[in-house]
């Protein structure tokens, strides 16, 4: 079987800085990239971000923590790679002679000269279910021509010449003794992908820049960021409207680490402009929690910036779902992809280094050497606590209350919030104008059929979370049901931004 040579590259200015589709055609030894012009190129592959380890060596592919994607020619085919979080995914579309793989999604549809199916009631549901953890991800979905696009999330993919393709895991992290070992992985793991980011070897090269609140993560990330080289850290001050204490600047925190802080107030000034902002955030299906990110545009081209996405799971000492698969709850970051790859910025959410050995992470977290750093309440994170208070930050300046600054527009329980609430006015009357003549059900037949199966959901969850139903079969020595078995597609009625 003949196997690939040679990548042919095509850059154009136009593209999203950051974006790239490789399309890989039977019988052809060479494999065409359509890339922007920051993604960094040579003969033996591509790649777009960094990870932990030298970059002149091309192996973001068996790298521990790899923030970006990329490819490379393999002895077996071609070895496509996403990143080790779960914020953005690889796009890959298998045609009869052709397949193509991308870290855009509406990057690859434009190249299949493809769209989205808008008959399809399950898109936001299906791509949200990566919350719920890669085992247990739902892909493909379906396009408008007919085709399927697969998502792969923490993986390497191999393409093959016969169109094969096949996923693979990454490698696994060490598993952790003690906070020390952990901190020091941490530590160790974001000082090489910052290194590897400024490489001078590199065409594009980027600087630190670290996030802050008044929370647990993000002071976490920012004193790991520090130790890094990170001289700079942005804040938003103001909490969206659901928390009591809105107040949410991490300045008072950067002060303390001697960090400069610019600040930023999303809901200062509701986006009166014209352009369809929130847009790129929500059109990949996910929650557009982070379309608060608008207002540091300008600050963020040619950074790497350390966020803490994640971290409210793998540090929380409470967590009843502790697995390898990157259980979340929520979609919070994945909806900063698009956004990212046109204005140029790597994301490294920190608490994603070495999430897959979570249950040594919450062995740690319980253990009693961070009993100093426990407040035994239902807000408690003694790694990040610890990593903050012995950088010389006060007890009292973080961690204190929850809060967050995202604007989900998907709800993942309940009913999603009205977009007029959401949208800038330009953006709800765009919005509103395409999709008013989309039907919800093709069929009377449809519609029946997901209400019967949203009520089936709704008695499965009342049913799970049934403490009588439960001491009821326990009497008879049966078990009580531990979880929903009806699709979460179901969980909610459908709704205009559904």
């Amino acid at each position: 079987m003949v196997g690939f040579d040679r990548f042919h590259f095509t850059s154009s200015a136009h593209l999203p800085r950051l974006a790239w589709c490789a399309r890989v055609v039977r019988g052809e030894r060479t494999v065409s990239v359509h890339l922007g012009e920051w993604v960094e190129r040579d003969d033996r592959g591509f790649y777009e971000g960094a990870w932990s380890g030298a970059a002149g060596r091309m192996s973001f592919d068996k790298s521990l923590t790899f923030a970006g994607s990329g490819a490379r020619i393999a002895a077996d085919g071609i070895d496509f790679a996403s990143a080790t979080h779960t914020l953005d995914p690889l796009h890959l579309m298998q045609l009869p002679n052709e397949v193509l793989c991308s870290n855009s999604l509406h990057f690859l549809l434009a190249q299949a000269e493809d769209a989205i199916d808008t008959r399809y009631l399950y898109y936001d549901a299906d791509l949200m279910t990566i919350m719920f953890g890669t085992h247990k991800f739902q892909t493909p979905v379906p396009t408008a021509n007919g085709h399927h696009v697969h998502q792969f999330y923490n993986c390497n993919v191999l393409v093959t010449p016969d169109l094969r393709f096949e996923k693979r895991d990454k490698p696994m992290p060490p598993a952790f003794a003690n906070f020390d070992t952990y901190a020091n992985f941490l530590f160790s793991e974001t000082a090489a992908l910052t290194r590897n980011a400024s490489d001078p070897s590199r065409r594009h090269r980027y600087e630190p820049l670290a996030t802050i609140s008044s929370g647990y993560d993000s002071p976490a990330c920012a004193v790991i960021a520090k130790a890094a080289g990170c001289r700079q850290a942005m804040t938003f001050t103001t909490a969206r409207a659901n928390f009591e204490d809105r107040e949410d600047s991490g300045k008072p925190i950067a002060a303390c680490l001697g960090l400069d802080v610019v600040e930023f107030n999303y809901f200062a000034k509701r986006l009166d402009r014209s352009d369809f902002p929130e847009a790129e955030f929500i059109a990949t299906g996910h929650g557009g929690d982070d379309v608060v990110m608008i207002p540091a545009e300008d600050l963020l081209p040619g950074r790497i910036v350390y966020t803490g996405y994640h971290g409210d799971k793998i540090w929380d000492r409470h967590n009843r779902k502790v697995s390898p698969y990157i259980i979340r709850g929520d979609t919070s970051g994945c909806s900063l992809g698009e956004f990212r790859l046109r204005v140029g910025f790597i994301n490294l959410p920190v608490p994603f280094i070495g999430c897959t050995q979570h249950a040594a992470v919450h062995r740690i977290s319980n253990s009693p050497q961070m009993m100093p750093w426990t407040l035994g309440n239902d807000y408690d994170r003694p790694v990040p606590r610890r990593i903050v208070e012995q950088a010389g930050v006060p007890r009292e300046l973080f961690g204190q209350k929850k809060k967050a600054i995202t604007m989900p527009y998907q709800s993942n329980r309940g009913i999603n919030p009205p977009m007029q609430k959401i949208l800038c006015e330009v953006s709800y009357r765009d919005f509103d104008e395409f999709v008013r003549p989309i039907k919800h059900y093709r069929r009377l037949y449809y519609k029946l059929y997901y209400d019967l199966m949203h009520a089936l959901h709704a008695f499965n969850l009342r049913a799970v979370n049934s403490g009588k139903l439960k001491r009821a079969l326990g009497v008879f020595g049966l078990p009580g049901p531990k979880e929903v078995k009806v699709p979460w597609r179901f969980s909610k009625p459908r709704a205009i931004n559904s």
